[in-house]
């Protein structure tokens, strides 16, 4: 079977390369749809605690490419083209994860909140930076794309699966969509190895409040001021 697939592409090359004329009216009529996913973004406590967590975000990529392929037939052979290219590139739903030991709306519940907002907006962002690349890179791809010529009915579905991993594998948009994958990976890392501030602030503000009502409570005990 894999012997007579390979014969069958290569007889499709061949054909294809000498009468590669006949079918160049079908030749960059394919049409791009690219668009980026949407999403939704939730919050919601975990069922147990995330020591040494915070909390967390789940983010997806999501890209989804299709290819749509037709053919013609004149009475004597076949051309098989590409129309269309429909795209979506992004991410699906992101999901923040809270530990449930913070209370909603509790200083530190809107500090991981914040946090984790910080991910989704630099994941957004890094989508927003390559995305009119893998647009360009799309349509290198179907440029790329030449009709192809056969007069066996047999070797249409083979070729129509060229013409697909001709789009789908096209390396400067498997590379693209690579690089935007782990460049929201890479600004994750640098965010969460630094200290979170805001996380530390309510810390520091408890610590204070703590003091205040202890002085508050026991006016005596206030540090005295010693005169030099």
């Amino acid at each position: 079977m894999v012997k007579k697939l390979v014969l069958v592409l290569f007889s499709l090359f061949c054909v294809n390369t000498a009468f590669a004329g006949l079918c160049d009216e079908y030749k960059n009529r394919a049409e791009i749809k690219i668009q980026k996913a949407k999403w939704n973004v939730t919050v919601q406590s975990s069922d147990k605690e995330l020591s040494p967590e915070a909390g967390y975000v789940n983010i997806k990529p999501y890209d989804l490419f299709v290819p749509h392929v037709n053919y013609s037939f004149n009475g004597r052979f076949f051309c098989v083209y590409l129309t269309s290219v429909e795209a979506t590139v992004g991410f699906k739903d992101f999901n923040i994860i809270i530990d449930r030991k913070y209370e909603k709306d509790s200083c530190e519940y809107n500090a991981v909140l914040a946090h984790e907002k910080h991910h989704i907006k630099d994941a957004e962002d890094a989508l927003e930076d390559v995305f009119p690349d893998i647009e360009g890179a799309l349509q290198e791809a179907v440029d790329s794309v030449d009709p192809i010529y056969t007069e066996n009915v047999y070797e249409v579905p083979y070729a129509i699966e060229k013409i697909n991993n001709q789009v789908m594998k096209y390396h400067k948009l498997q590379e693209l969509v690579e690089r935007f994958k782990k460049q929201h990976t890479d600004s994750a890392k640098a965010l969460d190895s630094a200290p979170d501030k805001n996380l530390q602030k309510c810390l520091e503000d408890k610590i204070q409040d703590a003091f205040d009502k202890y002085y508050k409570e026991n006016p005596d005990k206030l540090p005295q001021k010693i005169d030099m």
